[in-house]
């Protein structure tokens, strides 16, 4: 959903998941208010943002979709009630050559809150040296 992405690729894309509802489709991206130039078939997809700091929030989801919240690399700590309007989150680290391990404490912040309003977790493999005992890992649990 990059701004150099051509409108005629992502509609493509469109039309090859309303072809085939019997898949789940995520869309992730960094530029969500490119969300709104589209129109996703709501019984099989999942619009998400990618947060990897509180300056990163950006919150443009359109009304009414699926959405999550991918907190990859989590970089800092994040207000948790931001996830108020997601149905679900994922969570992962920095990874590769110099890679910087979240605090323990900006993770179990936003578990705590997701657990508390029944918002879906899913924390990517790459945290179990800091959280060995995580809710989810392993699959997505809202596919």
């Amino acid at each position: 959903f990059g701004s150099w992405v051509p409108h005629e690729w992502i509609m493509r894309i469109l039309d090859t998941v309303k072809k085939c509802p019997q898949h789940t489709f995520l869309f992730l991206s960094k530029n969500t208010q490119r969300y709104y130039e589209f129109k996703f078939p709501e019984a099989n997809c999942w619009l998400g943002e990618t947060i990897t700091g509180d300056s990163a929030i950006n919150g443009a989801i359109p009304p009414g979709d699926k959405k999550f919240i991918s907190f990859e690399p989590l970089l800092s700590a994040i207000p948790p009630e931001i996830m108020k309007r997601y149905e679900g989150i994922i969570i992962g680290a920095m990874t590769g050559p110099g890679a910087v391990a979240p605090k323990i404490e900006w993770i179990t912040a936003l578990i705590e809150y997701a657990i508390k309003h029944n918002i879906k977790i899913y924390l990517k493999n790459n945290l179990l040296k800091l959280f060995p005992c995580p809710p989810l890992v392993g699959e997505l649990p809202w596919l």
